[in-house]
């Protein structure tokens, strides 16, 4: 008897036809922390009528850790996958499809499947950094940087009553400014409260952070945004550990950060303090944003 065939590299199967760009793509692999990123997408979709797509890539070490006895063949996944999407759309009233695409390389695969879906964004459950070390382990940052899109870090927490709190640090950089253009939309479609939190150097940087700060509030003003402004005096090498123990104290949804890890720049965010603050200890959701340029204001 022939078993069944898989489906060859870099096909797509999908339901239909996603025709704008108001969708969330949900990399899929069956585990509790994916269920809990198509929770967030869900209640997103809900709140700024979004589609959602979720994602599942046909990769042996995945699939075999929670399909088993199922080999990760097709007919399986198209099944299991099948029952999950339907259940969701019925129970939450949501309009949701599913792509599945057999590929290896997983990082460039969920950018290359935003891209084709014209995904606005991309949610992604992570077990952590001691986790598995594939789309949901500490490898985290490889899919966020080939990201064509901002990518929503979830760990085990519900979404909640949605991103009502957002904390949005903000530093020298002119990304600063890339980064609460995306605050502003959430905050439009959640009546948020965008929270810049801000580091009160001593050093020549102030004035520079300090342009930043005004440039965005005018924005928020502009815009009509609610927003807080708080400074930390600290080491610079504190203010991660401080942005985040202030966004526990607030009880903040959402922390959002520019993905400052493949490039040289004066900013704060390295590959160090990213992934602290992706792997918090509140287990806050966190949006990562890929700079467009690397330009400081002067």
């Amino acid at each position: 008897m022939n078993k069944p065939k898989l489906m060859q590299m870099g096909e797509i199967k999908i339901n239909r036809v996603m025709d704008n760009n108001n969708l969330v793509l949900v990399p899929f692999d069956f585990s509790e922390v994916a269920d809990f990123a198509v929770q967030h997408a869900i209640g997103t979709a809900k709140w700024s009528d979004y589609k959602i797509c979720l994602l599942h890539l046909i990769n042996k070490d995945i699939n075999k850790s929670y399909l088993k006895d199922e080999t990760f063949l097709e007919e399986a996944i198209n099944k299991k996958i099948t029952e999950i999407t339907l259940d969701k759309k019925i129970q939450y009233n949501v309009d949701i499809d599913y792509i599945i695409r057999e590929n290896n390389d997983i990082y460039n695969t969920i950018g290359d499947a935003a891209k084709e879906t014209g995904a606005s964004f991309i949610i992604i459950g992570t077990h952590g950094k001691k986790g598995m070390q594939h789309i949901i382990g500490s490898y985290i940052l490889k899919v966020i940087s080939n990201s064509p899109v901002p990518v929503i870090v979830v760990q085990k927490r519900p979404f909640g009553k949605g991103y009502e709190n957002i904390v949005a640090p903000i530093d020298i950089t002119a990304n600063s400014i890339q980064k609460v253009k995306w605050a502003a939309r959430l905050a439009k479609h959640f009546n948020s409260t965008v929270h810049l939190v801000s580091l009160n150097t001593q050093t020549k940087y102030r004035q520079q952070i300090l342009k930043n700060v005004t440039l965005i509030k005018e924005l928020f003003d502009k815009k009509e945004i609610n927003y807080t402004e708080k400074t930390i005096a600290c080491n610079k090498n504190e203010f991660v550990g401080e942005v985040i123990t202030y966004a526990g104290d607030i009880n903040a949804d959402l922390l959002l950060i520019i993905n400052e890890s493949n490039k040289f720049v004066p900013g704060f965010m390295k590959v160090s303090a990213i992934e602290k603050i992706i792997f918090n200890p509140n287990k806050i959701p966190v949006m990562c944003i890929n700079p467009e340029n690397y330009t400081t204001i002067a």
